[in-house]
């Protein structure tokens, strides 16, 4: 059987494909950037073939060096700067290795841009915020921008992935523009005064096929900006999204093949576009309980063992909670202790919380509770 590899940092999505695998019974080998002493996805019990790295620069460098015992592996990056690198040398490493892709050298990292996708989106008939791009040193358009706005970078391999600030007015988009001197190229949106967030989760296959299993409807956010920190799994997806045929024009056009996921704000029952991850989503861990496995269907498909169409999916729906992240939200939000307990009570996954794999849980809860205390008391001086 062919091999897997896993190219990422020492994080919640890697530690999830992991989980992914082991459950599967499929070996992997980890490639793992990561400049600390402490790993803690290295504790997985499934994880026994494994090279740290410093870069993914060296990640792409090992690959190169061993591509005549891994003809043919599936390489399963869990970072955007993963999957840039194995895009910009994708003719090094297409005739060696299969990963997700576009048909040429660039090709991801061209559709990586937060604009172009925005742009795709509202061709293929999704709704989307008004946007604008801009770049540090040229004229701030400021009378197309409209307030209350959101600030993000153009691309998430250059900087931070998550939105920037809330800007209310010009002063604050200014502001935010020169404190965040390591990006050049931001969007500007239009804010959305969500009700909710809801992320499709699936995959494109090499032959074309189109597979969204599910959805994870996002009620709460840690500090109530970041990852999303409670919320429901669902496998029913035409019930909470109306315009899969929209998001399979959408997905065509971009001419990707792999894993992804795509995320809606959820504004007056309209969902409006906000961007597609082009690589294992860090939720993908959270729909295994409804027996969807992202990274081993991929891998399947990859070397021709299935057909999506052949992979039954049940209807079925439960809670998610970040057992460590949620808790700041008794101070972020109106969430009240016995409404937190009942939901940690409730929930059937978990971020970190795996009982048939404890350890990574148990090495960092310590030191994430302790955070999480000291960010629920001082909550409002972050």
């Amino acid at each position: 059987m062919s091999k897997f590899i896993i190219f990422g940092g020492a994080n919640y999505n890697t530690l999830g494909v992991i989980r992914c695998m082991t459950a599967k019974r499929i070996p992997f080998f980890l490639l793992l950037v990561s400049t600390s002493r402490f790993n803690m996805v290295l504790l997985s019990h499934g994880v026994t073939n494994y090279q740290i790295i410093k870069t993914e620069k060296d990640g792409i460098d090992f690959l190169l060096k061993n591509k005549e015992q891994n003809q043919n592996a599936v390489v399963f990056p869990t970072s955007d700067k993963a999957e840039s690198l194995l895009d910009i040398y994708f003719d090094d490493l297409k005739d060696i290795y299969i990963f997700p892709h576009t048909s040429f050298a660039g090709g991801v990292n061209a559709i990586m841009d937060k604009c172009l996708q925005v742009q795709l989106a509202k061709q293929a008939g999704l709704n989307t915020p008004e946007t604008i791009f801009y770049t540090r040193g040229t004229k701030l358009p400021v009378k197309s921008i409209i307030y209350p706005c959101i600030i993000k970078q153009a691309n998430s391999t250059t900087g931070q992935k998550k939105i920037l600030k809330i800007c209310y007015n010009e002063m604050d988009l200014k502001s935010a523009i020169a404190s965040n001197h390591h990006t050049q190229d931001f969007v500007i949106q239009r804010f959305i005064n969500k009700d909710y967030e809801l992320l499709l989760i699936g995959c494109r296959m090499p032959n074309g096929d189109i597979w969204i299993p599910g959805v994870f409807k996002k009620l709460r956010w840690y500090l109530n900006g970041g990852d999303a920190s409670f919320g429901i799994i669902s496998t029913k997806v035409t019930q909470y999204f109306q315009q899969l045929k929209e998001v399979q024009t959408f997905l065509c056009e971009l001419g990707y093949v792999g894993p992804f996921s795509i995320e809606f704000g959820i504004e007056n029952n309209t969902p409006f576009f906000y961007e597609i991850n082009l690589r294992n989503d860090g939720t993908s861990h959270y729909f295994h309980k409804a027996g969807i496995f992202i990274p081993y269907i991929y891998y399947l498909a990859s070397i021709n063992r299935l057909q999506v169409s052949d992979y039954a999916i049940r209807p079925i729906e439960y809670k998610f909670i970040d057992e460590f992240g949620d808790i700041v939200n008794l101070r972020a939000t109106d969430l009240s202790v016995l409404q937190w307990l009942k939901d940690l009570k409730q929930a059937k996954v978990y971020k970190y919380y795996l009982k048939q794999d404890v350890k990574p849980f148990l090495a960092i809860a310590p030191r994430r509770i302790l955070s999480s205390i000291y960010k629920l008391l001082f909550y409002n001086t972050l």
